[in-house]
């Protein structure tokens, strides 16, 4: 089973891609999207009961050959999924076990209103050994996080100011710097790391 963030990744993929990039790799265990200078991939969500009724024709692959499913398929999927919610399997999507032994893969969504069920051709050819050259967190220096519905509205605002930026990390409690320029004008973020920011809230509440 895989759910929405599995497949909306497809909407990073270059329209003018051909060949298995032109896709998403779908797997048991994840999907993956890359165009050679990005590389994407989710993992599959906890397995959960399947919800399609027998008279749907759909029997769920438990195990199947890594295939790739083209961009249209996949936003498809992504717009009838819900955002997931936990141990609400309705929000998943099932690989018919057709989709091994033939050209043609067909995925299914089911929830309370609706059945949609998508068949398309495979995209033939091999996909990127892209897993080989995803760096193992074993080997970080440092990691650092943040919350996501702050940092990425702040890359926004740099989209169409200049084609490149620059991000300056120097420690794991630091904020990260962001700099670009363009036409003598420069754009400049600081956005800090959720410890931190945690660490500094909590100072504040402190008696």
């Amino acid at each position: 089973m895989l759910n929405k963030f599995n497949f909306s990744i497809a909407a990073l993929i270059d329209g003018d891609a051909i060949g298995p990039i032109a896709g998403i790799l779908v797997s048991p265990d994840s999907t993956v999207e890359t165009d050679g200078h990005q590389i994407v991939m989710v993992s599959a969500p906890e397995a959960q009961p399947s919800l399609f009724p027998a008279d749907d024709g759909i029997s769920e692959a438990d195990d199947f050959t890594p295939f790739v499913l083209d961009k249209e398929s996949a936003l498809k999927l992504a717009k009838v999924m819900p955002k997931p919610k936990e141990g609400n399997a309705r929000e998943m999507a099932v690989i018919d076990i057709s989709t091994e032994t033939d050209g043609t893969a067909t995925l299914a969504v089911n929830d309370d209103e609706r059945r949609t069920i998508v068949k398309s051709e495979k995209i033939v050819g091999v996909f990127p050994d892209v897993v080989r050259i995803i760096p193992d967190t074993s080997g970080a220096r440092f990691e650092i996080s943040f919350n996501s519905d702050i940092l990425v509205p702040v890359l926004k605002a740099f989209q169409g100011f200049s084609g490149t930026l620059t991000m300056r990390l120097y420690a794991a409690l630091r904020g990260v710097r962001i700099d670009a320029e363009a036409d003598g004008q420069k754009m400049t973020a600081v956005v800090m790391p959720l410890r931190q920011v945690e660490d500094e809230t909590a100072a504040q509440d402190a008696p």
